[in-house]
């Protein structure tokens, strides 16, 4: 685990909104969005952001899948995580930037079953 869980929560905590960067938009919020459309509750972009956010703060190390170089380079480092949030499977993909920012690259069901580093398995979603 490269990004220390306790150094994303700081971020979050801090309630340091601007920074927080959503880089792949339709692999965050707009799959948030997508899986409560036809719910009874369907969310709009700003509640996608605070549903990612809680799910994000909710994890722990059993959560751990991998860490990773992103596009192979060695600079861009993310760690991936899996996690039942909201009784949903969810695969997270997030790092810290060099401006001590978090990106969350994914939030989204899973496409395939994942295991994690504890041995957790996630279901792939729906």
């Amino acid at each position: 685990m490269r990004h220390l869980l306790k150094d994303v929560f700081s971020i979050i905590d801090a309630r340091r909104v601007n920074s927080v960067n959503y880089s792949a938009h339709r692999k965050s919020i707009v799959a948030v969005m997508d899986v409560f459309k036809n719910s009874q509750t369907p969310l709009n972009a700003a509640e996608a952001r605070v549903f990612i956010l809680k799910g994000v703060r909710a994890l722990n190390v059993n959560n751990f899948v991998r860490t990773l170089y992103l596009f192979g380079d060695p600079t861009y480092v993310v760690d991936e995580y899996g996690a039942i949030f909201d009784s949903k499977p969810w695969y997270i993909k997030i790092r810290i930037d060099d401006d001590s920012d978090l990106e969350i690259i994914s939030f989204h069901p899973p496409e395939k079953v994942l295991k994690t580093a504890s041995g957790l398995l996630i279901p792939k979603g729906e």
